[in-house]
C-alpha cells in the first residue's frame, strides 16, 4: 500500500507538490569600478543558482565561487 505525503492543489490544472515553486532570480554580483569615479561597474544579470544565507543575496554559479571565498 502506498502513501502519498505531498499535499493536494486546490487547482486540479496545476501540478501537484509544485504550490510553493519560487521564481528565478538574477545574481546580485556587481563588478567594482575599475577606479574611483571610472563608472565601469556593472551587474551580472545571469540566472542566480545558489541562495547566500549569510547575506541573504542569491548568486550564479561562477559569482558564487567569489562571495564564497570571503
Amino acid at each position: 500500500m502506498s502513501v502519498s505525503t505531498l499535499p493536494v492543489s486546490a487547482r486540479p490544472q496545476f501540478p501537484q507538490g509544485l504550490n510553493s515553486v519560487i521564481p528565478p532570480s538574477i545574481c546580485c554580483h556587481v563588478t567594482p569600478e575599475t577606479s574611483w569615479g571610472a563608472g565601469d561597474a556593472f551587474e551580472c544579470n545571469q540566472l542566480a543558482v545558489v541562495h547566500h544565507v549569510a547575506t541573504e543575496m542569491d548568486y550564479c554559479a561562477a559569482h558564487w565561487k567569489v562571495v564564497g571565498r570571503g
